[in-house]
């Protein structure tokens, strides 16, 4: 007769989303002042640009420093865009990995507004032009958060 059970990794699933994801919302998590103006308030952009990052080697998965492939989209679509990034529903990332295969800078002319390092295998975001910023969280099965990783699918097949 067969047992139910459940494998530690999916008892460990169960206990963030259900016990830490409440815990987050209700101790009133925000996200901190100093990403502020490259998330949630992130200003009106004119031009978006996606990157795929180029990893070390096939051994080594760490980014390169270089680009497999850019996307560059402009004026609505760059909107459209950063007013998605502005609503993804950043949290805290307990997680310490981070080998980011994607990157995207938000632009106002020829000025960089923000740049952010993204990891959609461990669902979190760094800020490298920011000094002693925190790694940010999100969550990629969400639909804004789905949309997010559809527009990187989409942008680099």
């Amino acid at each position: 007769m067969p047992r139910n059970h459940f494998s530690k990794a999916a008892l460990a699933a169960f206990a963030v989303l259900f016990l830490l994801v409440p815990t987050v919302a209700s101790t009133g998590w925000r996200v901190p002042s100093n990403l502020r103006p490259v998330t949630v308030n992130l200003p009106n952009v004119d031009r978006v640009t996606l990157y795929k990052v180029k990893p070390k080697s096939e051994r080594d998965p760490r980014p390169s420093g270089e680009y497999e492939a850019e996307k560059t989209l402009t004026g609505k679509d760059a909107e459209n865009i950063a007013a998605l990034w502005r609503g993804l529903g950043f949290g805290p990332n307990p997680s310490k990995c981070h080998i980011p295969r994607h990157e995207i800078r938000f632009f106002q002319g020829k000025r960089v507004v923000a740049t952010v390092a993204v990891c959609f295998e461990c669902e979190n975001l760094t800020f490298p032009a920011i000094k002693d910023s925190e790694t940010l969280g999100f969550d990629p099965k969400s639909p804004k958060g789905a949309a997010f990783r559809k527009l990187f699918d989409e942008a680099f097949r």
